[in-house]
């Protein structure tokens, strides 16, 4: 009987959306833009009321009916754009609504992340799949000067990525919510400065995208780097995919972000692809791509990070590639839970963790996502065999799973708040 080796991967795999917290007196502001964002629905309702009027007038005539079609039809594709902009600007005011717990979490999120990585202190990777932080009262007061103290250097957005380096994150993908502020202040927010004798030592990981092109756009153009480098390397980078290294075991990463990106944020000269948001087949193949390059260099496992906004998209996927082991889906807010795990008052799991798919090769791969707001952790424990393919049978529902970051998650397993992330959230 011939005997299969393992090697276990404790992997943390961390998935989390990073809002706002908005203070009370942000109430009246976001009731006044949601009264804004009603009367604009009603103006597109009235216009596609228009646009079918012009459709029907020009169908009865033969001599401008193509002209007219023709424009019609512009109109009405505008028309859906503008529609599906106030639906993202509708789920981000959901999100604004339901953000003040941010600060309040955060520091159980380490304490919980602080016990598992003792558990596997030499097997554990943090990933997330971005939308690190969102433009709101926060975000700005990083900018305050107050702030040098526990920055390096103030600036907006800073705090949020001081949390996440304070906690070990290692790679992320790039998300929307980062380029709300335009690529400028991105490149602010991951950028280290040094300003008067201090030093903001900028993202102390990677952002990673593999179907995002950023050579046109000026103030991200420097950032990249090659792709397929260890992510201790490229710091506060931008590229494709990186490597880390895990108890001597290379553990490639690769990033993808939505098609839609133009549709929902600023990006400036940044090229997206495929140019079909809808093309999932297309931007599949751009994703293989990546994932052949670092198998290309000997790496055996591989974990997507996929910011999608609809984790629909990033269940096809799964599907469709080769050689991806894990994908950690991000954007949608998805809650997956296994019958074990603990959810918050009111919470409800809408699919199991992790979920189960088989790529067009008939591989094994699993697929995690969970809720926003620092509250909860996702951990994923996780055997691969010798030639690097994961085995699902190894998760134990009883390790893996989602874990509430309240007071009483906190104390279950005794681990103690990272010291940074305590002094950033009390500045």
């Amino acid at each position: 009987m011939s005997h299969r080796r393992s090697w276990l991967l404790g992997l943390t795999v961390v998935v989390f959306l990073v809002l706002i917290s908005c203070a009370d007196d942000t109430t009246h502001e976001l009731t006044e833009i949601r009264a804004t964002l009603n009367a604009l629905q009603q103006d597109v309702a009235v216009v596609r009321e228009g646009v079918a009027d012009l459709t029907q007038r020009a169908q009865g005539a033969e001599e401008l009916s193509r002209g007219i079609l023709g424009r019609t039809q512009s109109l009405a594709e505008e028309v859906s754009a503008v529609g599906r902009a106030i639906a993202q600007l509708e789920q981000d005011l959901a999100v604004l609504d339901g953000a003040g717990g941010a600060l309040g979490n955060v520091e159980n999120f380490s304490a919980i992340l602080d016990a598992f990585r003792r558990q596997f202190p030499s097997n554990t990777v943090v990933l997330n799949s971005g939308d690190n932080y969102v433009p709101g009262p926060r975000y700005f007061a990083a900018g305050d000067a107050a702030n040098d103290a526990v920055l390096g250097v103030s600036g907006n957005g800073r705090g949020d990525i001081a949390f996440l380096n304070a906690m070990g994150f290692q790679a992320s993908a790039l998300g929307n919510h980062e380029l709300d502020r335009g690529t400028g202040a991105f490149a602010a927010t991951i950028g280290s400065e040094i300003r008067d004798g201090r030093t903001y030592p900028g993202a102390m990981f990677p952002y990673l995208s593999s179907n995002l092109g950023f050579a046109g756009d000026g103030n991200l153009r420097d950032l990249v780097v090659p792709d397929g480098q260890e992510v201790v390397l490229v710091a506060g980078s931008l590229a494709k995919s990186a490597v880390i290294i895990v108890d001597g075991q290379r553990i490639g990463v690769v990033g993808a972000t939505t098609p839609n990106l133009a549709r929902i944020t600023g990006i400036g000269g940044i090229t997206v692809a495929p140019a079909v948001g809808t093309d999932i087949d297309g931007l599949a193949a751009i994703i293989q791509q990546a994932v052949d390059t670092l198998v290309g260099q000997g790496i055996n496992k591989v974990i997507l990070l996929a910011h999608m906004q609809q984790i629909a998209i990033e269940k096809a996927l799964a599907t469709k590639l080769v050689d991806v082991d894990i994908i950690v889906a991000g954007g949608s807010n998805t809650l997956l839970a296994d019958e074990n795990d603990r959810l918050r008052d009111g919470d409800e799991a809408a699919d199991t963790y992790p979920l189960r798919f088989e790529s067009s090769r008939g591989e094994p791969l699993l697929l995690v996502n969970t809720e926003g707001d620092y509250k909860y952790l996702g951990r994923l424990v996780v055997a691969f065999d010798e030639q690097g393919v994961v085995l699902p049978e190894t998760v134990d529902p009883f390790v893996s799973g989602v874990y509430a970051t309240d007071k009483q998650g906190a104390q279950a397993f005794a681990g103690r708040p990272v010291p940074a992330v305590s002094r950033i959230a009390a500045s």
